[in-house]
């Protein structure tokens, strides 16, 4: 092989990312939580102390989510047998694309964001969808998806040793 990365492991590639990011983003808008806010002159508050834990869980869900999305993309990719360096390359690549798309998705799906709604609203509450304040999440899927690859790559035996290695023979 030349060292370029197969086209068969780009595709497989991304279209599980698609698949993934479309998962993550579905479920981050269903589970995530309905934010309160108070409008006030345009502007959107969170008022009770209670009510912060909630901002803070939506960024938590998307990352736990986006961990779990990272961790599926590696383990399929190494599952079908994708070895080299463009698997890292790919799979910060696509896994940043797919965590942005994931996050447009639910945000998308929800009822919009936070500050065009205030803006729009008058005085009171305001119910919104899913929120993205800590865009550090966004990196959870494609640093999971490396390490898991750097991890499995450590613990695996080099495929110049398994093929030296001579069957054993029954005495």
């Amino acid at each position: 092989m030349s060292g370029t990365p197969s086209r068969r492991l780009v595709l497989e590639a991304a279209v599980l990312h698609a698949v993934l990011a479309v998962l993550a983003g579905v479920a981050w808008w269903w589970w995530a939580p309905q934010l309160t806010y108070t409008v006030v002159e345009g502007q959107a508050f969170v008022v009770q102390e209670a009510r912060y834990t909630a901002v803070f869980s939506g960024d938590a869900t998307f990352a736990v989510l986006a961990g779990a999305a990272g961790l599926l993309s590696a383990t399929g990719l190494l599952v079908r047998r994708h070895r080299g360096p463009a698997v890292p390359v790919l799979l910060t690549v696509l896994g940043s694309v797919a965590a942005v798309a994931a996050w447009w998705i639910g945000v998308t799906l929800g009822p919009g964001r936070v500050d065009a709604l205030a803006a729009a609203a008058g005085q009171g509450d305001l119910v919104a969808g899913p929120e993205l304040n800590a865009y550090a999440a966004l990196l959870v899927w494609p640093l999971l998806a490396v390490t898991a690859v750097f991890v499995a790559t450590a613990f695996s035996e080099p495929e110049r040793k398994r093929q030296r290695r001579l069957p054993s023979s029954a005495e």
